[in-house]
């Protein structure tokens, strides 16, 4: 079986990251694969020291959960495949699972 080629598109997180920033730097990933192939094709968002984005007021790292579920903002948003992307993050510490959950 042959992988799918895969581009990189890195987000640099830090204590000033905000959910908007977030939702933007999977927007801008998911444009990438808009009109590719998506069995021969991906898309990655890679969050570079995500455990920084912890320590933001704004709690973006809370933005995370519809965005990896299917790559939509909201549930009203329209379904696309596109606009599902892979996701890494990386990290030099545990992340609290607390701080990812979605808010009501």
């Amino acid at each position: 079986k042959q992988l799918k080629s895969a581009q990189f598109h890195v987000f640099q997180c830090s204590p000033q990251t905000t959910p908007q920033a977030v939702t933007q730097a999977f927007q801008s990933t998911s444009r990438l694969q808009e009109k590719k192939d998506l069995s021969k094709f991906v898309s990655v968002v890679v969050f570079d020291e995500i455990g920084l984005a912890e320590d933001s007021p704004t709690m973006p790292l809370k933005a995370l959960h519809g965005l990896l579920e299917d790559g939509r903002v909201s549930s009203t948003e329209p379904k696309k495949d596109y606009k599902k992307v892979g996701f890494l993050g990386l990290s030099n510490w545990a992340l609290d699972p607390v701080r990812l959950t979605p808010k009501f």
